[in-house]
C-alpha cells in the first residue's frame, strides 16, 4: 500500500522534491485517519463494557444460548420453555423461548447455561424458530 501511495503522488507532483512533500502529507493524513478510527473503535469497546456492566445488573438471572453462546436471554416464570413456545399471544405475536441469534431451543431451562456475562456484538438475526 506504500509503494502504490508513493507511486501516486509521485505521478501527480511536479518534481521530486514536491513528490517528498507530498508524499509526507500523505503519510500524516493516513496516520491521523488509522488514529481517528482506533479512537472510534476504543470508545466502542468502552461502551460495550458499560452496556455490559449495566446488563449483569439488570439481568443477574439470565441464561445463554446452548449453540451459539448468544446472551443475555432472559427466562421467567417457568422451567419448561416447551410449554409456551410457539403459542400464539391473540395478536398474531408468537411466543419464542429460542434463542434471537440461531434458532437453537432445548425445552428445559435446565439445558440452558447462565449467561457469563459477555454482550455479543453484531447483527441479530432470527433463524425463524
Amino acid at each position: 500500500a506504500k509503494d502504490l501511495l508513493l507511486r501516486t503522488v509521485i505521478e501527480s507532483s511536479a518534481s521530486a522534491e514536491q513528490a517528498e512533500d507530498d508524499f509526507a502529507s500523505a503519510q500524516r493524513k493516513l496516520a491521523s485517519d488509522i488514529t481517528s478510527v482506533l479512537s472510534k473503535v476504543a470508545e466502542q469497546h468502552k461502551d460495550a463494557a458499560e452496556l455490559a456492566t449495566a446488563l449483569r445488573s439488570q439481568f443477574p438471572n439470565a441464561y445463554q444460548c446452548g449453540r451459539c453462546g448468544f446472551g443475555p436471554v432472559v427466562h421467567q416464570h417457568c422451567s419448561n420453555l416447551q410449554s409456551h413456545h410457539g403459542e400464539d399471544d391473540g395478536n398474531g405475536a408468537k411466543a419464542s423461548n429460542a434463542c434471537p441469534k440461531c434458532g437453537w431451543f432445548a425445552s428445559s431451562l435446565g439445558k440452558w447455561s447462565r449467561w457469563d456475562g459477555t454482550v455479543w456484538q453484531g447483527e441479530l438475526f432470527n433463524a425463524g424458530n
